[in-house]
């Protein structure tokens, strides 16, 4: 019988002697506090090839212990865990040598979830809030480090092979680290045979993934909730593994399970645009005003026959959002203007112009006549859109805000939110998701109101008043404290009356 792989762990090349000198100079300076050592540390890993120079500098002190845990303990620091992937090259080796210390930062399992190292769950901070900036998820910086393994560690196959068979989101670390493993196929093979569904699903999954053809892959979503709405299940990993995070994180807080289920049923995908995206350039933010010839600018005609253009904020090309994106009606090509003039009113004077697909169109002379909020001129803001340059596509998702209607069939809807405001966002890029969304749950930061519910109630006389029956059409938060949203109704946005469309502004300058 064959002894189970095992990563053989190289030696590392002597470093140079002034480095070595450094690294003692360092560690003495820093005996018994924590803080300085990982701080400084940071510094330092870029000239290490190998975290085990630094341990065996440690070693040298015989009041050091366990060197190879302090030097370990650098990734459960904030700066050390997010740099954990552009390091895991200099960290596999002590790992390969301290399973045990990898096998920590998994921790235990709570319903489905590793718990991670113990201390690292966020606390409440001055406020009372979580405080998530000091938290660090060490289950994923295990199975990053885990990645560099020339063959995952046999104590640990057991564990990852677990989480791989899983439905939380890290199920895809856990088989890139059994990725190399001669038995990763076998081992996925066995979780067909499982009395749980979702083992049986995720086997499958992994499967597929193997190129194995002869087992179906399960329908993009399987692993969230029944709960969750079709249109949210086929959103990209990044955006379903914020609600495995999400429901994770809730549970850890002690909400019962069916109460955060409930609310996701709520939740609805969108579109966000901003330069940080990887996706299709879906918009171009300020002038020229692209129009056929025959359409007129649009503007707001007053009774005493004063004529006000509205301005022109963003344009959009519809055929660069993916179908199912979101849940509305979108045409599927075309492009969306969107204009405003923001500037303090609660109803501001604005409108949505939809241009059809192979139409003609010239550039149109605008005479804007309006004092923009934070702007001096209409000008101005125009000069500062077109800067923004092109926005690309994203993907994300959204919770409604809490009224008293829903909160009385959500109880805990309160408490609910308060984790999902609080948990890190894993779904945009570094540089923020953009200003700009399409579909979704209209984020309210002031506490107006959902401006959907008030578009319906500006209807009342006209039948256009169920509050069902408005939706989001888009959401620009580019001016300071403030946000423009732009309703319809779906029957209207189906049929491209978008000259039926509702703008209003909240904000707290």
């Amino acid at each position: 019988m064959h002894a189970p792989p095992q990563a053989a762990v190289p030696p590392y090349d002597p470093p140079a002697q002034d480095l070595v000198a450094e690294l003692r100079t360092h560690a003495a300076e820093t005996r018994g506090q924590d803080r300085q050592f990982h701080d400084r540390l940071d510094g330092l890993l870029p000239r290490l090839s190998d975290v085990r120079i630094l341990r065996d500098v440690l070693a040298e002190d015989a009041a050091d212990d366990d060197a190879d845990r302090r030097v370990a303990g650098h990734l459960r620091t904030p700066a050390g865990g997010a740099r954990a992937a552009e390091h895991a090259h200099r960290w596999w080796p002590l790992f390969a040598e301290r399973p045990d210390l990898l096998a920590e930062f998994l921790g235990d399992d709570v319903d489905g979830y590793p718990t991670g190292a113990p201390g690292l769950r966020p606390e409440p901070g001055p406020l009372g809030y979580l405080d998530y900036d000091r938290w660090v998820d060490s289950p994923a910086v295990a199975l990053t480090v885990l990645e560099q393994f020339p063959v995952a560690p046999e104590a640990l196959v057991a564990r990852l092979t677990a989480l791989a068979v899983g439905r939380t989101r890290y199920r895809h670390a856990a088989r890139r680290a059994l990725a190399t493993h001669p038995r990763a196929a076998e081992l996925a093979r066995k979780g067909l045979s499982d009395d749980d569904a979702s083992v049986r699903a995720s086997a499958a999954e992994w499967l597929a993934a193997l190129g194995d053809t002869d087992v179906p892959a399960p329908e993009p979503g399987w692993e969230l909730p029944a709960a969750v709405p079709g249109p949210v299940r086929g959103l990209p990993r990044a955006v379903v593994g914020h609600i495995d995070l999400f429901l994770q994180e809730s549970t850890l807080q002690g909400i019962p399970r069916a109460d955060v289920e409930r609310w996701l049923a709520l939740a609805r995908p969108d579109v966000r645009l901003g330069a940080g995206w990887d996706g299709p350039v879906a918009a171009r933010l300020g002038s020229p005003l692209m129009l056929p010839a025959d359409a007129s600018v649009p503007a707001t005609v007053h009774d005493d026959g004063d004529v006000r253009e509205h301005q022109l904020l963003a344009t959009i090309d519809l055929s660069a959002i993916p179908p199912g994106a979101t849940d509305l009606p979108l045409p599927p090509d075309g492009h969306l203007l969107l204009c405003a003039n923001p500037d303090l009113e609660i109803y501001p004077e604005g409108s949505a112009v939809y241009v059809p697909a192979g139409a003609p169109v010239v550039e149109r002379q605008t005479n804007y006549d309006w004092e923009p909020y934070e702007y001096d001129t209409p000008e101005d803001l125009d000069e500062d859109l077109r800067r923004a340059g092109e926005l690309r596509v994203g993907h994300g998702y959204t919770l409604p805000d809490v009224t008293k209607e829903l909160r009385a069939v959500h109880p805990r809807a309160e408490e609910i939110m308060y984790v999902w405001d609080g948990i890190p966002d894993t779904v945009g890029p570094a540089g923020g998701s953009g200003e700009w969304r399409l579909g979704g749950h209209a984020f309210d930061h002031e506490g107006w109101g959902d401006p959907a519910a008030r578009s319906a109630a500006l209807h009342e006389q006209t039948g256009r008043s169920e509050p069902g029956d408005w939706v989001l059409l888009a959401q620009w938060d580019g001016l300071p404290m403030a946000s423009v949203y732009w309703t319809i109704t779906r029957e209207d946005l189906a049929e491209r009356r978008f000259d039926r469309v509702e703008v209003c502004m909240y904000s707290n300058p």
